[in-house]
């Protein structure tokens, strides 16, 4: 019984795309909708056995990445490589990157390299970080000096400035709402 009702569940599935779109000014709403298509991969999304069937299927990933430690978060994958001679740094990224493209390729997956980013860390006081190239999928992968991590903006100092900085933003605009609503509501 519980092998047939998981197996329902990844099977004969189907989907589409919708998109609503408003007229400025008037109160008419068009919806527009493609042709559906039968899905052969993937789960459904906003599923609750989603995250957990995705954790089961890139389980193995680290085990198959010599020379570099992941952090896995849902989809998100962090890949750190760390040395302290260049040279030697300069000859892990590629082998790193190679060993992730044949790990992607096997599993069926395809990186957005849109989305994906490199950052160098470094101390505040030395010289500025190495940027050797890294490439996926003969793409070159652009180098970033602060991108969201966990929901925390980190540099490549590695700083709290930054993430500070993004937070009083954040709150600065949430204070403002509530001031606004309580003028209204007395």
């Amino acid at each position: 019984m519980g092998k047939k009702w998981f197996q329902s569940y990844l099977t004969n599935r189907t989907q589409f795309v919708e998109i609503t779109q408003r007229e400025k000014g008037k109160h008419i709403q068009y919806r527009f909708q493609s042709s559906t298509k039968t899905t052969l991969y993937g789960i459904p999304q906003g599923s609750v056995l989603g995250p957990l069937l995705f954790l089961g299927y890139i389980n193995d990933i680290s085990l198959n990445i010599q020379g570099a430690k992941l952090v896995l978060y849902a989809d998100d994958t962090n890949v750190l490589v760390t040395d302290r001679n260049e040279e030697v740094l300069k000859t892990k990224l590629p082998s790193v990157m190679e060993q992730l493209e044949r790990w992607f390729h096997k599993n069926d997956f395809v990186v957005n390299t849109t989305k994906t980013a490199a950052m160098s860390f470094y101390l505040s006081h030395s010289k500025p970080s190495f940027k050797p190239p890294i490439y996926i999928r003969n793409t070159e992968i652009h180098y970033n000096s602060e991108v969201n991590f966990l929901g925390m903006r980190i540099n490549e100092t590695l700083s709290w400035h930054t993430h500070m900085c993004s937070l009083c933003h954040s709150l600065s605009k949430t204070f403002f709402i509530i001031k606004s609503i309580k003028k209204h509501s007395k």
